[in-house]
């Protein structure tokens, strides 16, 4: 008998995780979303730019727009380089091989690697007005829409958070 009552109990032990993992695969539902930066209008300002639109959208080409985008405006210095931008962007197109796009601007000659070489003025006016930021190596999230959804620096922590971020703006689109 004793045998018996010890077999259900390990049986009962080892079923209940299993009821919950089907109970929430069949009812549950991901409640996650990233926000959309500017969906009110944009409240800083940059010189030059037009901020009328509402909510902020990029103006960028359509075309190359995916359902994730990552964007970073480059620069060299101490604390980043080139390097750690170029294994940043093998990792998140590993993780990500489709739907996904990652660009990259740069300043003039200082800037090697795989990047849009801007001069100073478009670079300036391209993070001002477009991504409303003036902060270089910064990663900037965007969905297809052309909806800014987050910022994040180039530590490990922030890449890591930009990556399941990107997973979520995936999953919503």
């Amino acid at each position: 008998m004793k045998g018996f009552l010890k077999g259900v109990f390990l049986i009962a032990i080892l079923a209940i995780p299993v009821v919950i993992y089907v109970f929430l695969k069949l009812f549950g539902k991901n409640e996650f979303s990233i926000p959309v930066y500017y969906e009110n209008g944009v409240e800083v300002s940059f010189p030059g730019c037009d901020f009328n639109v509402v909510p902020h959208t990029l103006d960028i080409d359509p075309s190359k727009i995916q359902q994730a985008n990552v964007t970073v405006f480059f620069q060299q210095g101490e604390g980043f380089q080139a390097t750690d931008l170029y294994n940043i962007e093998r990792r998140l197109k590993a993780v990500f091989p489709e739907n996904f796009t990652f660009s990259a601007y740069g300043l003039g000659a200082q800037e090697v690697g795989n990047f849009t070489v801007l001069d100073s003025l478009e670079f300036k006016r391209s993070m001002h007005c477009d991504f409303v930021t003036d902060t270089v190596n910064q990663f900037i999230l965007h969905d297809g829409k052309g909806l800014i959804r987050g910022y994040y620096h180039t530590d490990l922590e922030e890449v890591d958070r930009l990556i399941v971020e990107t997973k979520i703006v995936l999953e919503d689109e």
